[in-house]
């Protein structure tokens, strides 16, 4: 196994890139540009933007389930805690992300992966203790 730095981009899906208001020759442009530094391997990364199976708001996810907002429905992300917390939500980063995987012989459900996030300012300190996992697959 090789480690290549590359940079990673935002989905498609994000807030982000919407407010880029691309037309759709942009659109797929990104999606490529965002898929090539794969090739034909798996998923596997650390750091940077995740490259999401399902919904790409995983730092909201944590912000609210490490706080006791239940997300397993929309109803969670509209109520009026997670409305306050919000916010908090850009303090969390992509630490690592693992993909299913032949070679390795791991399958995350349905052609899945698993990804792990950390709140960056107790990840500089070394504490790992408030990591979050994050699991979607097809």
């Amino acid at each position: 196994m090789n480690f290549v730095k590359a940079h990673t981009y935002p989905s498609i899906f994000t807030e982000e890139v919407a407010r880029l208001n691309l037309h759709s020759k942009q659109s797929d442009a990104w999606i490529d540009q965002s898929s090539a530094i794969y090739m034909s391997h798996p998923h596997h990364q650390l750091g940077g933007w995740p490259d999401a199976v399902q919904s790409p708001e995983m730092d909201k996810e944590c912000q609210l389930a490490s706080n006791g907002v239940y997300v397993g429905n929309e109803e969670g992300y509209k109520c009026e805690k997670a409305q306050k917390l919000m916010a908090g939500a850009a303090e969390w980063s992509l630490l690592l992300q693992f993909d299913s995987d032949e070679e390795l012989d791991i399958m995350w459900g349905d052609c899945g992966m698993v990804y792990f996030w950390v709140k960056r300012e107790q990840a500089k300190l070394g504490d790992f203790s408030g990591a979050w996992l994050v699991f979607q697959c097809c």
